[in-house]
């Protein structure tokens, strides 16, 4: 038995891959299969170009990060040729390609994922959970914590795509447990979901330097001062890992789980799958450490549990 996994019906060599918001260009893309990458995942990926909020919107420290970056992306604008050149790349080498998507209604997200999928994605990741999108001071609703905006948005992108077409949906983090199985039960009314990712950055953490300086002094496209951001890194693996068992007891089989959040070491890999996740996205951790991260965490990984399955990792070196 190797150690190749399957996520929303896409195999997988290995279950270690990028983060959304790790990768947002065609460069991006050309560096990362540089790596033993699993599969690659691009944006998130808005209507509009957006040049992101500005100031101090990321700060990082040793065991975490917290960002206000504001979805920085050229929209599809420059998705529209940049998209099909990174499917040509990322399937020329023999690697799954996944596109993030982030709509600020739900006609945006149908309109968002019909247009991915038709650049030639293997599959669509519906962010619902960003929680650094400001306007004047006042930020946007993380429809993730709504049910009944999950199930509008859901429908919506239901009515725009094939039904052969399955789609992951990425969360944000849950304090109410009540909450969390009131969306897990939403999801299973929709056949085309078969992934939830768990979990996008913990919103609004505020932190101060030693000057009594907030760690995040950003400003949104009409000058509303943000002074929070959304937590990552080693400090949310102890959020997200009981979220992800809490959606596997919650969610039938089929609906695989991806687990995120303070991947740092092949030891959080295999405890986010013994967990319940079929596979891990790195972020904060590539961020820091640069792109031989997936070569570490693959070889930490498979000391750990390569030998009982028989994996072969001269066929995965970078």
């Amino acid at each position: 038995m190797a150690l190749e996994t399957f996520v929303a019906g896409v195999q997988l060599a290995h279950p270690i891959m990028n983060a959304a918001g790790t990768c947002r260009t065609v460069e991006d893309v050309r560096e990362l299969l540089q790596t033993p990458v699993a599969a690659v995942m691009v944006g998130s990926i808005t209507m509009e170009p957006r040049t992101g909020n500005t100031g101090q919107t990321f700060w990082n420290g040793p065991n975490y990060s917290v960002n206000s970056l504001g979805l920085p992306n050229g929209g599809m604008p420059y998705y529209k040729d940049a998209l099909p050149e990174m499917v040509r790349l990322v399937h020329g080498a023999n690697t799954p390609i996944f596109a993030s998507v982030v709509g600020f209604t739900p006609q945006e997200y149908r309109e968002l994922a019909a247009f991915v999928l038709g650049c030639g994605v293997d599959r669509v990741e519906l962010n619902l959970g960003c929680p650094n999108i400001w306007r004047g001071g006042v930020q946007k609703e993380i429809p993730c914590f709504n049910d009944m905006a999950v199930a509008d948005i859901l429908a919506a992108v239901e009515h725009a795509i094939d039904d052969m077409v399955k789609v992951i949906v990425k969360l944000s983090p849950f304090s109410d447990l009540h909450n969390l199985e009131q969306v897990a039960a939403m999801l299973k009314r929709f056949s085309i979901v078969r992934a939830v990712t768990s979990c996008n950055t913990k919103p609004n953490v505020c932190e101060y330097d030693e000057n009594g300086k907030p760690l995040i002094g950003a400003y949104d496209a009409v000058g509303g001062h943000i002074i929070s951001g959304g937590l990552s890194g080693q400090r949310l693996k102890p959020i997200s890992l009981p979220q992800v068992k809490t959606l596997r007891c919650a969610l039938p089989s089929y609906i695989k789980i991806i687990g995120v959040g303070g991947i740092n070491s092949g030891q959080d890999v295999l405890d986010y799958i013994q967990a319940g996740a079929v596979v891990v996205q790195v972020g904060t951790a590539l961020l820091q450490r640069g792109h031989g991260v997936f070569s570490q965490l693959l070889a930490e990984y498979i000391e750990l549990a390569g030998p009982q399955k028989g994996f072969d990792w001269n066929a995965y070196r970078a």
